[in-house]
């Protein structure tokens, strides 16, 4: 918090020196926008370092004179970097519910598949061809299994396997 009249700062520390690394007053400068317009600004910045600050000006007035500004600069880069790891935490997790979805859809054809595999390799065909099949079953297999990975990886919890009474 630093108190400025349109001379300077009172504590002696211009803020375009401090956080901007300049030797003149910003095109956008708070402060100035206070004295021409008598109101509270607010902004959002990125200054030197790469830091993000947000800057609040406030008129100082005699009954109706303005006879300095408050200007209050505080640094939001930690709370900003958190809320764009917040942002990508959310983006991850929805992207996992809807791979787990995909999976879950992919799981059923997969399973009509195995098992007609199975069946028709139960039949009397000619070897070509039963070796064709099995290869479906041993592919259907594989995809069945990386589908199974995709859905244990997704889940927060191991699935369990429970007996149930079907009656």
């Amino acid at each position: 918090e630093r108190f400025r009249t349109p001379e300077g700062c009172a504590h002696g520390v211009k803020c375009y020196n401090q956080l901007m690394q300049r030797d003149a007053v910003c095109d956008r400068c708070l402060v100035a926008e206070t004295y021409r317009t008598n109101q509270p600004v607010s902004r959002e910045t990125r200054v030197s370092g790469g830091r993000i600050v947000q800057a609040h000006t406030f008129p100082i007035k005699d009954q109706d004179r303005l006879v300095g500004v408050v200007e209050y600069i505080k640094d939001v880069t930690d709370q900003r970097m958190l809320e764009q790891q917040l942002i990508q935490t959310e983006k991850l997790t929805s992207l996992g519910e809807m791979i787990s979805g995909v999976a879950h859809e992919l799981n059923n054809p997969l399973t009509v598949i195995v098992g007609f595999a199975e069946l028709l390799m139960r039949q009397d065909i000619p070897p070509p061809v039963r070796e064709s099949i099995a290869n479906i079953h041993g592919e259907s297999l594989r995809s069945k299994k990386i589908i199974e990975n995709v859905l244990h990886f997704s889940r927060r919890r191991p699935a369990e396997r429970v007996l149930s009474d079907l009656n």
